[in-house]
């Protein structure tokens, strides 16, 4: 196994991979970094007449959003989902 880099649900992690088979293997430390950034919570402000809640960097890059992107919302229920316009 030879020390490589690899991405894991779109980040970039640190691993293993077998030189004859091709098999990785995530470091375990570095897939719950991964798991962390993925589930993290923040929280809405309140913005002069609006609610405002900020995208963590990790995200944005994971989503491959970056300022000045146009985002659009879809909700349902007590879902709220953002995407690329």
């Amino acid at each position: 196994m030879m020390e490589t880099e690899m991405e894991l649900e779109g980040l970039t992690v640190k691993g293993f991979k077998c030189e004859k088979c091709g098999e990785e293997l995530f470091n375990p430390w570095e897939a719950e970094r991964v798991r962390k950034v993925l589930n993290e919570q923040v929280k809405a402000r309140k913005v002069a007449h609006s609610l405002v809640v900020t995208l963590p960097q990790p995200i944005a890059k994971l989503a491959k959003i970056k300022e000045g992107d146009k985002l659009k919302w879809l909700v349902s229920k007590h879902d709220l989902i953002l995407s690329k316009t």
